[in-house]
């Protein structure tokens, strides 16, 4: 669906500030449309895909093959930030992702021998999760795959933890059948 100018609210004007310039408001639509989000795309075993988790205290990248094969992973733990306050203080972890998530793609990239250039698809967690590290992550993959015109994915959090069991490789034999029963508990997120 083509971006036109009803479908954007950028900013509406409020208490006396003027929303944003109509050259502005043009360069900003030019720009989203070269974004391809949740674009149906042709995957093989050889699709590669880098992925970036931000939805909660730990910062993490891989870049992986459809078939499962991971080609690089790294993670930071934020676990040292937050211990003196018993627990995840949102504001600490979004700053904590902005200031490492960079490096951590460099990383990767550059330990799994892939160019960004040959990368399929760009994928980030999307929520549900702490808004600020959302934020941070999909961000940074929405432009890692805007500046390479690659495919953003947006990831649910809870269905990539109920959709791992169905990894290739990670269990021996096949992979179990739909419909398959599980529990899951992850912070304090619910979904009913």
């Amino acid at each position: 669906i083509p971006l036109t100018e009803p479908t954007l609210p950028l900013r509406q004007e409020t208490q006396g500030c003027p929303g944003p310039s109509p050259t502005h408001r043009q360069q900003t639509l030019r720009l989203l449309t070269k974004l391809k989000w949740n674009v149906p795309m042709h995957i093989d075993n050889s699709t590669v895909v880098l992925g970036i988790e931000s939805s909660c205290d730990e910062t993490a990248a891989a870049v992986l093959r459809a078939d499962g094969t991971i080609l690089a992973e790294a993670v930071f733990s934020q676990q040292a930030e937050h211990a003196a306050f018993g627990g995840v203080v949102p504001e600490i972890a979004a700053r904590a992702h902005l200031q490492h998530l960079p490096g951590l793609v460099a990383n990767v990239l550059q330990n799994s021998g892939i160019n960004p250039a040959a990368l399929h698809a760009v994928a980030a967690t999307a929520g549900p999760g702490l808004i600020g590290g959302l934020i941070v992550g999909a961000s940074f993959a929405k432009g890692v795959a805007l500046a390479h015109g690659l495919p953003f994915l947006a990831i649910n959090h809870l269905e990539a933890h109920a959709l791992t069991v169905r990894l290739p490789g990670l269990m021996p034999g096949a992979p179990p059948a739909f419909p398959y029963l599980l529990l899951l508990l992850s912070g304090g997120h619910c979904q009913c």
